[in-house]
């Protein structure tokens, strides 16, 4: 038998896109001639001496045809839906910690606000007037809401004019998912600039966090240099350091930077040598980080400079903290 006297009707898999259904084309019927030694006698109605073969073949093979085609394409499908579920799925959601009825923490899916989305977000709630939007915008924190209507409104005093926004994407804390919007402002043509970090509360709404936009502190700065205080928590910048003085020397202490632009003097950090405090900051500020944005616990101690402090706590990277920490409501 000659393969150029077979009609092959099947296409070939390569003039095939992916997608299309899996046509078998035309089936040609084969001629007597062309059947194997088993098959029908041509021109009779008798079958030959030789062992005959199930008359049912034809249709088991075509139905074979036909299921392998469907596995084939299902095994297609499934492993498209894969792809495309690994490809989109990563980078609009992401998981958040929320407090269910019974207090234990749950996953939910959160859909994180686009570059657009976030800025005409914090437009919006820095106009706020009424009491009722503060609430449903605003994590209050340790704020009031009258405190926050006030200090929106004193803005164009105490900042300027806002002249921008910029977006500075996802600044993720631990398990707290924060968008970042920065807010620049003009006034006597110096400028200046603030933070609105947006993070979505136990129901998934996002919120500006207030407390971090006015970079509150507590007691108030003036309380803090004044002295005497014990215990206070601040908002601050951080960097490594190498001054020491009086009480903070080198063999006991490790030195950093501390410094906020709410105020004009330079502030001093330090911790014990070998303590964990040493080490976690020590670590925000490796591999050539220079500052890093933490919420910190400090207290002055007798002995010590008006402007240095050690550091007792580390509460948070970056100033959002937990809504359930106490560390600005004592």
């Amino acid at each position: 038998m000659k393969d150029k006297d077979i009609q092959r009707g099947i296409k070939r898999s390569s003039n095939r896109q992916m997608g299309d259904s899996h046509e078998l084309g035309k089936l040609t019927r084969v001629g007597a001639k062309e059947q194997p030694s088993q098959g029908w006698e041509r021109g009779s109605n008798r079958q030959a001496n030789r062992p005959p073969a199930a008359p049912q073949s034809k249709a088991y093979s075509q139905i074979s045809t036909f299921i392998i085609a469907g596995v084939g394409s299902a095994i297609i499908a499934i492993c498209l839906g894969f792809w495309i579920f690994m490809q989109a799925g990563g980078d609009e959601k992401k998981l958040v910690k929320a407090a269910a009825a019974g207090g234990a923490a749950v996953e939910s899916p959160i859909t994180s606000p686009s570059e657009s989305e976030a800025i005409a977000m914090v437009k919006r709630i820095l106009t706020l007037q009424d009491p009722k939007k503060i609430t449903d915008d605003v994590r209050l924190g340790a704020s009031k809401v009258d405190e926050v209507l006030r200090f929106f409104s004193e803005m164009d005093k105490t900042d300027g004019k806002i002249i921008g926004y910029d977006w500075l994407s996802s600044k993720d804390q631990r398990d707290i998912p924060i968008e970042a919007v920065r807010v620049t402002f003009e006034a006597d043509f110096l400028k200046s600039r603030r933070l609105a970090l947006l993070t979505p509360n136990n129901q998934g709404i996002w919120q500006l966090d207030f407390d971090s936009f006015a970079r509150i502190v507590s007691p108030s700065w003036e309380e803090i240099l004044s002295g005497g205080v014990g215990k206070a928590t601040v908002r601050v910048l951080v960097g490594s350091e190498s001054y020491y003085n009086g009480l903070f020397n080198e063999e006991a202490w490790s030195s950093f930077g501390m410094g906020s632009p709410d105020i004009d003097e330079s502030l001093y950090g330090y911790c014990k040598t070998g303590s964990a405090v040493e080490a976690e900051l020590k670590d925000l500020l490796s591999d050539g980080v220079e500052s890093c944005r933490v919420t910190l616990e400090i207290q002055s101690l007798p002995g010590g400079g008006r402007t240095q402090f050690e550091i007792t706590k580390v509460l948070v990277v970056d100033w959002v903290l937990p809504s359930e920490s106490p560390a600005l409501t004592n």
